[in-house]
């Protein structure tokens, strides 16, 4: 378990919480200073760093971390390359989104929001199932799915093994629990989506952060739905679920969620449905309808191709493939976009927290 220290200076007035444009310095590091000599070594030379770069503690040949300005929402801990935690910042900076090319000295924007800006979270799934003890809840008893079509067919759990596409079957099937429930469950039933979200994401196993299902279906407890929809038309935009499903499967997206979600287990990022509005994935609103239909085109070219755990990016010839497909193709940026991603895929791969033993 690592330790935080921090150091701030108490205000003379309150802050203001709807601002967030401060910023903070954090500082990550590798190991333990020995002596209070190095320590204060380490520290003179952390705090050169301005507000525009990365600075690296070093004393000899011996990096003992690194420090990073963000601002105050933002958490790069746990985090060993400065690279990666430069690259995690810029990605998710919704005032200015997008990537550092350090070999042709670029700033390249992308066309990024939050994912609450597309549309409405769907339902937790203790809205769902019927609580006998407290007598609240939901109005349905879940039990196994038998295949088929079913009348209320949930996507519940997780299964590591049967979630390596990018199209995934409803694993539950939903049983009104009583009479007098019916216009309850066909109320929740409104909730029902194509689309679902990753809440428990455990990198070193599970290879998907949002998924579709063959048709829509209720949100569970691992995989809630998430309703892509334009004002008060609550229906399911498909022509913004395709890219959006597509990002949030690539290298870039997967970082994105590692970054946005808590990270207080090893391998694992976690959102809550709440918190899934904070997401950062790309905008559809920006994309041409030319984009639009070629992303459906190319979500169609991967949907039958398995993937392998998040964190083997680095290996999975799939999600490099989609990397090329969405960068490339969808986005049509250039071949230095795409070498700056295998770079900074391998690295976050290799970080301690997501490094898995060979």
């Amino acid at each position: 378990m690592a330790e935080a220290l921090l150091v701030a200076t108490r205000r003379k007035v309150p802050a203001d919480e709807s601002s967030q444009q401060e910023v903070w310095r954090w500082v990550n590091l590798d190991q333990n200073p020995k002596t209070v000599a190095e320590a204060l070594a380490i520290a003179e030379e952390l705090t050169k760093a301005d507000q525009n770069r990365v600075a690296v503690g070093k004393i000899g040949s011996t990096v003992y971390g690194f420090s990073i300005f963000c601002q105050r929402l933002k958490v790069p801990a746990m985090i060993r390359n400065p690279e990666v935690a430069d690259m995690l910042l810029t990605l998710t900076d919704l005032n200015r989104p997008g990537i550092n090319l350090p070999r042709t000295n670029r700033f390249l924007p992308m066309p990024i929001t939050l994912l609450g800006n597309l549309g409405t979270k769907g339902p937790v799934h203790r809205l769902l199932a019927k609580n006998y003890v407290s007598g609240n809840g939901g109005p349905f008893d879940f039990y196994p799915h038998p295949g088929g079509n079913t009348d209320f067919p949930c996507l519940w759990g997780h299964d590591h093994l049967r979630e390596t596409r990018l199209v995934v079957h409803p694993d539950k099937e939903g049983v009104v629990a009583e009479k007098g429930l019916e216009n309850k469950a066909s109320q929740i039933w409104k909730t029902a989506t194509r689309l679902h979200f990753n809440l428990d994401f455990d990198f070193g196993s599970q290879p998907l952060a949002a998924c579709l299902t063959p048709e829509p279906v209720l949100g569970g407890r691992a995989w809630p739905s998430f309703l892509l929809h334009t004002g008060d038309t609550y229906t399911e935009r498909m022509e913004w679920v395709y890219p959006v499903v597509l990002w949030a499967n690539t290298t870039l997206g997967l970082m994105s969620f590692y970054f946005t979600g808590t990270r207080t287990q090893k391998r694992r990022s976690n959102l809550t449905i709440t918190r899934l509005r904070e997401l950062p994935v790309i905008d559809p609103r920006l994309l041409s309808p030319n984009q639009l239909k070629l992303a459906e085109t190319i979500f169609h070219r991967f949907q039958g191709r398995e993937f392998m755990p998040a964190n083997m990016a680095s290996q999975d010839l799939t999600r490099q493939a989609l990397d090329r497909a969405i960068l490339a193709d969808l986005l049509e940026l250039d071949l230095e976009v795409l070498k700056r991603v295998d770079v900074i895929r391998d690295q976050w791969c290799r970080e301690p927290h997501l490094w898995r033993a060979e």
